[in-house]
């Protein structure tokens, strides 16, 4: 998928979908036409991971999701010892966290069957991280201490 080469068109016809289910679910992350690439790319890259059984864990991934250190992301994402900078956003969005609140702004703007697939998905790695004593979710993966809450469409 070359993203690069979406028609101007398309761009704003999704924006205006996203615009229009802003209301409906807190989307936490801001986009628009120019920034809507690098998040679908973003999207695209975690799938393959996934489905061609590549290492997820501990991994600093390639995607570079247009997060610039004045979204209003970075207002809700609470670390300990966390500073929102320059070095701490560049480093940040190549982890396995941003990836999955990409993924999440696009569930948040589809029908309810999409949202609740998406909360099952959440329930499930609670139950995982929750079992897996050794997992730093910290670091690469780069967890927020109020990661349940902001993966979360419809909170807990």
């Amino acid at each position: 998928m070359r993203t690069a080469r979406f028609q101007k068109e398309v761009l704003h016809d999704w924006i205006k979908v996203i615009e229009k289910s802003r209301g409906n679910h807190n989307l936490v992350l801001q986009t628009g036409p120019k920034t809507l690439p690098s998040s679908l790319q973003t999207v695209q890259l975690l799938r393959n991971a996934a489905a061609h059984n590549a290492r997820i864990y501990g991994k600093k991934f390639i995607f570079n999701p247009s997060l610039k250190i004045t979204n209003s992301y970075w207002k809700t994402y609470d670390r300990k010892g966390f500073e929102v900078s320059p070095k701490t956003v560049s480093q940040q969005i190549h982890s396995l966290f941003t990836g999955l609140m990409v993924v999440r702004y696009f569930y948040a703007c589809m029908d309810d069957n999409a949202v609740t697939n998406w909360e099952k998905f959440l329930v499930h790695l609670i139950k995982r991280v929750e079992k897996t004593s050794f997992l730093n979710l910290k670091g690469y993966l780069g967890f927020p201490d109020n990661w349940k809450e902001l993966l979360s469409i419809r909170q807990f």
